[in-house]
């Protein structure tokens, strides 16, 4: 195949203008780069996981690359195109249906519009050239997009996911790492976290089917981290490459998909990027119930992209000068090591906190608990947020977020016309869906706040309750603020129309009467923030009561 694609490049038999001509080769694939349009070309090759020996294996995985890819890349794939002509004078001819094609053919490949790489959400983090308001945006795309998927409940992937355990993939990339001749030292920090993998391998396998049989498996991209997203010229986030070749990797729990691009931020050290993301994702598809297994999917994911970085330190750079090519191996080993480490880390049950807003409305918890999840990377549940998901109750959602309560008759009795506001709603919240959702983000590695008023004593005992099961810090943040101030707040808020808070001044003046008072016991818990305290000195007291 290697001259017929350097015919490709030297006679120019391209159907439109060609501006430039170049070759990028990856492990799987040849790429030809003309100027506007980029054509992507399997090699002839078959391992464990990529079978692509024969053409009709070409054309069916350049069919279903297309498809897969349509789904979330914005026009950036066009079609496909075939190789005809003799095979001295190869000829691209795009086809609208390869199966009507008289002619014989050489070859198949993806067409699709090209990019600048400079615009590679890669190479946007490392040169530290990105908006950060990019990820919210993206996260509640992505969010809809898990939301609307095809699911395997009553899809015949079902079959195929009965027995396969998403441990299998996990060790090897380890195996795969350890071929590359890494050292005895990284072989090491490889031999622990085998160990660690095979003594979480039963839950894993066991959480994976009970997702499986509640239909929260999805047809996802599959290979959703920061070389596989670029920056379209909207300055929308576009990914692309999703796996077309192997239906097991694309057929994941969402909670993976998302914790390989918040790997990519946070060992790139966009921190607060990363979990901005998260929690946009999580407030839009309510998955909070998945958290106890970002933890897992994160140390996977990491040594996936791991993996990806010892497999380009060994591959020959085409289109590298010398000194560029030092430069870019010393790069990837660094970031080899990163992604290792950051792994291994997840290894150590780490001591996390579980942190509860407490407040009338208007005083400030919302504007501060953001603050907070920022700093200290914290999942951050919005008691606003929950409360009308109880009541909208979507279907899909329920698949998804719904998947391990076992209080859901308890939503049964909610209506569009219910109070949301009512004792009954309440104490669904505080009682059964908060502290239901709260448990797995505990169990996630990182920190949880809970956004809400907590006004009752005994909603925050079930909460104290909870993080002493859990062995977690726990932590009440009491704002207050007079009715002046919070009436402002609450006007603006509610004539911006940008907040999921419902509350008005009345709700306000109602819950005085609900509001109990911080008790001795509770004192040793309370971190104290009103409009006389800076948002410094609380972040200066948080950090220290948690040792950050």
């Amino acid at each position: 195949m290697s001259e017929l694609i350097n015919l490709l490049l030297t006679n120019n038999n391209f159907p439109h203008e060609v501006t430039e001509i170049r070759l990028i080769e990856t492990h799987i694939s040849y790429i030809i780069l003309t100027g506007k349009f980029a054509y992507k070309i399997k090699k002839s090759i078959e391992t464990k996981i990529f079978k692509a020996k024969s053409l009709n294996d070409r054309i069916t995985l350049c069919k279903e690359e297309l498809r897969v890819n349509k789904r979330l890349s914005k026009g950036l794939y066009i079609g496909l195109a075939v190789i005809t002509g003799s095979k001295k004078d190869p000829k691209i001819k795009w086809v609208q249906n390869i199966s009507n094609q008289k002619e014989s053919i050489h070859e198949v490949a993806v067409v699709m519009n090209q990019f600048d790489n400079s615009n590679l959400l890669s190479i946007c983090l490392s040169n530290k050239k990105l908006n950060p308001k990019v990820f919210k945006e993206f996260a509640i795309e992505i969010g809809k997009f898990h939301l609307n998927g095809l699911k395997t409940k009553n899809n015949s992937m079902n079959c195929s996911l009965e027995s396969y355990s998403p441990t299998i993939p996990a060790i090897e990339n380890i195996d795969t790492i350890k071929e590359q001749n890494v050292g005895e030292n990284i072989n090491r920090i490889l031999d622990n976290h085998l160990d660690w993998i095979n003594q979480n391998k039963a839950h894993i396998e066991s959480r994976f089917r009970e997702r499986s049989q509640y239909g929260c498996i999805r047809e996802c991209h599959g290979d959703l981290h920061s070389d596989n997203i670029f920056i379209n010229s909207d300055l929308d986030l576009v990914p692309f490459d999703s796996l077309e070749f192997n239906p097991l990797l694309r057929w994941i729990d969402p909670i993976s998909e998302m914790a390989f691009l918040y790997v990519d931020l946070l060992v790139q050290d966009f921190r607060k990027e990363a979990i901005d993301f998260l929690n946009y994702w999580l407030e839009t598809t309510g998955d909070y119930i998945s958290m106890d297994m970002f933890k897992w999917y994160s140390a996977y994911r990491s040594m996936v992209r791991a993996k990806t970085n010892i497999l380009k330190i060994n591959q020959s750079f085409i289109n590298k000068k010398k000194g560029a090519q030092t430069i870019a191996k010393a790069k990837l080993k660094h970031n080899l090591f990163k992604y290792i480490s950051h792994a291994s880390s997840l290894e150590k049950n780490n001591q996390t906190s579980l942190i509860i807003m407490h407040g009338l409305s208007g005083s400030g918890k919302s504007f501060i608990s953001k603050i907070i999840s920022r700093e200290i990377l914290a999942i951050r549940i919005r008691s606003d947020v929950e409360r009308k998901r109880l009541i909208e109750n979507n279907t899909i959602q329920n698949q998804l977020i719904y998947s391990l309560c076992n209080s859901s008759s308890l939503f049964s009795n909610l209506n569009s016309g219910f109070d949301i506001y009512s004792e009954e709603c309440n104490n669904l919240l505080f009682h059964n869906w908060i502290p239901t959702i709260t448990r797995n983000c505990c169990l996630s590695s990182l920190n949880t706040i809970i956004d809400a008023t907590f006004l009752r004593n005994v909603e925050r005992r079930v909460m104290k309750n909870l993080a002493n099961e859990l062995g977690v810090n726990f932590i009440i943040i009491r704002c207050q603020c007079n009715d002046k101030i919070a009436k402002s707040r609450i006007d603006y808020r509610n004539k911006k129309g940008i907040d999921p808070s419902e509350a008005d001044f009345t709700i306000r003046s109602q819950q005085k009467s609900w509001l109990d008072p911080i008790s001795d016991d509770e004192s040793k818990f309370l971190i104290d923030y009103n409009e006389n305290i800076s948002v410094e000195s609380l972040l200066i007291k948080l950090k220290q009561r948690i040792n950050l």
